[in-house]
């Protein structure tokens, strides 16, 4: 019923994401529509990419980074540092490792129960239960 009213408002769902913006920018999620939030916003640069967990609407928009490697000056460009739990990565890379291979993103795992230095901004990795696969994972 939901979606239905949605649609005749011609309303659309957009994946929550969050900016972190000052010093530098930092990107919280990274979801199938980041590219369109992205550039609505105009945001020409990114100096990290937390991803908080392991499901598909947090992570799944990363291949959307692609652009700002395509559309950087040649020889600028340099990797977009994401950051990650290793138990998140390992969920991830099997979708996007070849990011990484490429030269688009660069992984930095972050240690649980631990600040992290992550573009700027301090994290601290915390376990979470948010739905069944990401059940006793670490998120960040």
């Amino acid at each position: 019923m939901i979606c239905r009213d949605m649609r005749q408002r011609r309303e659309k769902r957009e994946r929550t994401a969050l900016l972190l913006s000052g010093r530098s920018s930092l990107l919280i999620d990274c979801g199938p529509d980041i590219a369109a939030q992205l550039s609505r916003h105009s945001v020409r640069r990114l100096e990290g990419v937390l991803i908080t967990h392991e499901h598909g609407d947090h992570y799944i928009g990363l291949d959307e980074l692609f652009s700002y490697k395509r559309t950087a000056p040649r020889g600028e460009f340099t990797p977009i540092p994401v950051y990650m739990t290793h138990e998140s990565w390992e969920t991830v890379k099997m979708r996007f490792g070849y990011l990484e291979q490429m030269g688009v993103i660069r992984v930095h795992e972050v240690t649980p129960k631990s600040f992290s230095p992550v573009a700027g901004f301090d994290v601290f990795p915390f376990r979470t239960e948010h739905g069944a696969f990401a059940r006793d994972r670490w998120g960040t």
